[in-house]
């Protein structure tokens, strides 16, 4: 601001006086004025149209930029209004709630908890132990592995077991079989809180075991002397004891009364079937043909399925314009008759003769619920089938074919090891039936008419040479022979001379010299005198020979005293020498 001193001092170098008769003021630096009273007592105004802050050069004044006060974003501080100068109109300065991007104050909110926190040292940073985490924030809570057998535990038939330490954390698990608990049995005796059980097997009893009055369900029916009875098998057995009036005839198939109609009368009295007109009624072999003959209806099948099966006897016999009419029993037209009748004895039929039938399903309501009927008896005919379970074979040539062990046309049963029925197939066309000992399976053998021609015989073609030994010995031109068993049995084995043999005191036999056969019996056949001349030789040796087996066999001669050897005389063709099968 400029100062004025009014009057203005002296000059020096000359003085001089005056009159100020106006004064104004002059706009410039910033400043503006205006001057009241400008000719008399002055009174001056200033002003400036430059608005903040005011800074001065010694001769002006201008608006302060440099070093004005703003927001820097992130020193806690907003300045809001005006230019930007912190003076002026609407101008405030303002401090920011610290948060994660700006520096500021706490709120109270902020205040409080940071002002309940531990001390330093009395907080905690990490977890350790069964369990651990550490810090800073949010951390994963890790926890000590304590038990290495993982998996599923425990099944339908096993229980699972777990051991749990003192902070109850499983240290142990695995599986066991179920054992009855202490407790569950009182002696021999099983707990009666156990209302359940999936036993499978128990140990032998070792005394009686009691029921208290209880039942033992769903058991089958007994095939052993000391099976335990059920109630249908009693009932089987006691409607034998009991039986009820026989019937002629008992169907066997569905067939039999498939072509019937029935009437189901007043709740089955006097219910009845009517057949065709001028058929009489055939049942497994047996015809009705009078009044009052009673048939056993256990296979029909018409819907309901079984409910028309009963006893009923003949009411019409069919005639040329009539059908003939089976009437319901008067004796079993009721449930309270069918349901307490025994067996239901069979006179005649191929298939049901002299058999014996049973009720075995309840019947309520008669027309609507099945009669199943099952065999209580048999035909006595049928025990051997029924011993080779064979019970519903009724054809005789059936039952032995299904019991036989042949399986070709001509093949034959002997008796195997330990008597078994065994099967020899059939033979070869012209082959034999033969018997190889009492403990060996007879074969089929080569046959012939001529049991001689089972060996091909052979010849001595020239004068045999003298035997000169003291032993027997064969003779240089032999008559051997080779021959092939065709079977295995007892050989006969000839030697023939139509001419002679001389020697002293000469014996002759038969003799193998390969194969080794088995010999039996040996026939030297002719043993001469000294110079003995005979004119008829004929001997014989008995072998067991062996089938396919070849055997070598020869004549041997045998001069025991004297001199001369002895010989054999003859001529081609002379000697020769056949087998033959004798056992």
């Amino acid at each position: 601001m400029a100062s004025y001193v009014w009057p203005p001092p002296a000059t020096s170098g000359g003085g001089g006086s005056g009159t100020v008769t106006n004064v104004s003021v002059v706009s410039a630096n910033g400043l503006a004025g205006s001057v009241a009273n400008a000719t008399t007592t002055p009174a001056i105004t200033l002003s400036t149209t430059i608005t903040g802050l005011l800074k001065g050069n010694g001769t002006a004044i201008s608006a302060q930029t440099t070093g004005d006060l703003t927001d820097a974003g992130t020193d806690g501080l907003v300045v809001t209004g005006g230019t930007g100068a912190v003076l002026g109109s609407g101008t405030s300065i303002a401090q920011h709630v610290a948060d994660t991007t700006h520096n500021g104050y706490l709120s109270s909110t902020d205040w409080n908890t940071f002002n309940g926190k531990q001390a330093a040292g009395s907080y905690l940073t990490a977890l350790t132990g069964d369990g651990t985490a550490s810090g800073p924030g949010s951390a994963a809570l890790t926890l000590a592995t304590v038990n290495s057998n993982v998996g599923s535990f425990g099944s339908s038939t096993a229980i699972p077991s777990f051991t749990v330490n003192g902070k109850g954390l499983l240290t142990a698990a695995s599986t066991n079989v179920v054992i009855a608990p202490a407790g569950t049995l009182s002696g021999t005796t099983l707990n009666s809180t156990v209302v359940t059980s999936s036993l499978t097997s128990v140990g032998a009893q070792a005394q009686a075991l009691n029921m208290n009055t209880h039942k033992i369900n769903n058991v089958t029916d007994p095939t052993s002397a000391q099976d335990a009875a059920t109630k249908n098998y009693v009932d089987n057995v006691a409607a034998g004891i009991n039986p009820a009036v026989a019937v002629q005839a008992a169907t066997t198939v569905a067939g039999d009364t498939s072509g019937f109609t029935y009437n189901n009368g007043a709740s089955g009295i006097g219910a009845f079937f009517t057949g065709s007109v001028n058929t009489a009624v055939t049942i497994d072999g047996y015809t009705f043909t009078a009044l009052g003959q009673r048939l056993l209806v256990k296979n029909d099948t018409q819907s309901p399925s079984g409910a028309f099966n009963g006893v009923y006897y003949v009411t019409q016999v069919q005639t040329a314009i009539l059908a003939p009419i089976l009437t319901r029993a008067l004796d079993y037209d009721m449930p309270s008759d069918m349901n307490n009748t025994g067996a239901i004895p069979v006179i005649n039929g191929t298939v049901n003769g002299t058999t014996q039938w049973v009720l075995t399903s309840l019947v309520n309501t008669v027309g609507t619920d099945p009669l199943t009927f099952v065999k209580f008896a048999r035909n006595p005919a049928d025990y051997l089938l029924v011993a080779n379970n064979l019970s519903d074979v009724a054809s005789k040539s059936t039952s032995f074919n299904n019991l036989s062990p042949m399986t070709t046309g001509g093949d034959i049963i002997y008796g195997g090891a330990s008597g078994t029925g065994t099967r020899l197939a059939n033979g070869s066309a012209g082959q034999v039936l033969t018997s190889n000992g009492t403990t060996l399976a007879p074969s089929w053998q080569a046959g012939g008419g001529n049991p001689f021609d089972l060996f091909t015989s052979t010849q001595v073609t020239t004068n045999s040479t003298a035997i000169t030994s003291g032993s027997f010995g064969t003779f240089s031109n032999s008559p051997a022979f080779s021959v092939t068993a065709t079977y295995t049995g007892t050989y006969k084995v000839y030697c023939g001379c139509g001419t002679s043999i001389s020697g002293a005191s000469a014996a002759l036999r038969i003799t193998a010299t390969s194969g080794s056969p088995t010999l039996l019996k040996e026939s030297q056949g002719f043993t001469g005198g000294a110079g003995a001349t005979n004119t008829t030789v004929f001997i014989q040796s008995t072998y067991t020979l062996t089938a396919s087996s070849t055997y070598v066999f020869d004549i041997q001669g045998l001069q025991s005293s004297g001199s001369g050897g002895v010989n054999l005389n003859g001529s081609v063709g002379a000697f020769y020498m056949f087998a033959e099968r004798v056992g």
